[in-house]
């Protein structure tokens, strides 16, 4: 079929009425079909691709911070082979940068304070001024030279100096053979 005679049967279909509206579906599934078909790239959901990006900074939060505190307490004369395992209590939060507006008003009855917050924007995303990293729940450590009550105790109080949670967060057990 050559291309004067699609164009000839697409002139009768769209001047015949009845045709009209199925000819314009198909058309829209055809251009559907095509961009899908071309590699035509759909662009994720801001929130689900934030929240995935948010478990992945904290993932590698807690493992940055299992790996520094096992260099760290391995060196301990006498701890042996350690290994180290962080949980977080709650996630990441954003601090973001707002515009505030305050305003009184004076009556009769009294002065009512009002305040108004906007947040700003930067590429259309909320300005983020600092990012708290979620609280340190407890602290695992299991070390081979646990059997020692004088290692149990430095291994303690080196997770205590590092992370700045209290002691009873931090359990020290002996590793298997």
């Amino acid at each position: 079929m050559n291309f004067q005679k699609i164009m000839d049967v697409t002139k009768s279909t769209l001047t015949n009425k009845k045709w009209i509206l199925p000819s314009l579906l198909i058309l829209g599934m055809l251009l559907i079909a095509i961009g899908s078909w071309s590699g035509g790239k759909s662009k994720a959901n801001p929130a689900t691709a934030a929240a995935t990006n948010a478990s992945t900074s904290e993932d590698t939060y807690v493992t940055d911070l299992e790996n520094r505190l096992e260099g760290v307490l391995g060196q301990i004369n006498g701890a042996g082979d350690v290994s180290v395992m962080v949980t977080l209590s709650g996630g990441s939060q954003d601090v973001l940068a707002t515009n505030d507006k305050t305003s009184e008003n004076s009556t009769s009855s009294g002065t009512t304070t009002s305040k108004d917050s906007t947040v700003v924007t930067a590429n259309n995303a909320p300005l983020v001024l600092q990012e708290l990293k979620p609280e340190i729940q407890g602290v695992v450590v299991v070390a081979s030279g646990a059997n020692n009550p004088n290692i149990v105790v430095q291994i303690s109080q080196a997770v205590v100096a590092l992370t700045g949670i209290t002691v009873n967060k931090v359990v020290v057990l002996p590793k298997t053979k």
